[in-house]
């Protein structure tokens, strides 16, 4: 019994050949776990907003839902990842990370990153709090004064779409990350391509340099 008798089988002929999915599919905006995403947004565009100095942060609580956790506890653990999936799946981390950096990318979660002694620093002030609000950050100044950081749609998403150039950023940050390194001249090319891939005559010549 499929689903235990809750399936619909009419969902998966409703619209064919009318409605195609693939252009409801997001990017991860950022390479870690999407429950953490909203909260590095939300710190992204409210530093952004407010130019704050991480110096200035007493402590941020992060209003979490209860789906959410994995990325909270055990939070011991948490704050102090030991390898790179660790980190990716961290509140902690991944907030302190986007605060000290302006970013997150894949080399947020290299070995000598995980043990800076600044970016866990900034950790330790992050808290959470689980609540069925709209994921957001409650962040408190040294000099006593509060902010709230909200995230709005996310980043990625087909409501909030990223740009071009930022797509091109994270298939160039993956590439040189690979396995077996592409130089940036021939990223570029590549990206250049797949954004006009009507275009390309020949899919062979593409696919020899993936």
């Amino acid at each position: 019994m499929v689903s235990g008798g809750r399936h619909v089988p009419g969902r998966l002929t409703a619209g064919l050949g009318q409605r195609f999915e693939g252009q409801f599919v997001g990017f991860k905006a950022w390479p870690a776990c999407r429950d953490a995403h909203p909260f590095i947004q939300a710190v992204l565009a409210g530093m952004q907003r407010d130019r704050l100095d991480p110096a200035q942060i007493a402590a941020l609580r992060a209003s979490v839902p209860q789906r959410s956790l994995i990325i909270c506890e055990p939070a011991d653990e948490k704050r102090r990842p030991r390898a790179a999936i660790d980190a990716k799946f961290s509140l902690y981390f991944t907030v302190a990370t986007a605060l000290r950096y302006g970013k997150v990318d894949l080399g947020s979660f290299a070995p000598a990153a995980l043990s800076e002694a600044a970016t866990l620093a900034l950790a330790d002030r992050v808290h959470y709090v689980v609540s069925r609000d709209a994921a957001h950050i409650d962040v408190t100044l040294r000099d006593g004064s509060m902010r709230r950081w909200e995230a709005g749609a996310l980043y990625g998403s087909p409501e909030n779409p990223l740009s071009e150039a930022a797509l091109v950023a994270k298939f160039m940050d993956c590439g040189r990350a690979a396995q077996r390194p592409v130089a940036a001249t021939a990223l570029q090319d590549i990206s250049r391509r797949l954004l006009a891939l009507e275009q390309v005559p020949d899919m062979r010549d593409l696919l020899r340099q993936l």
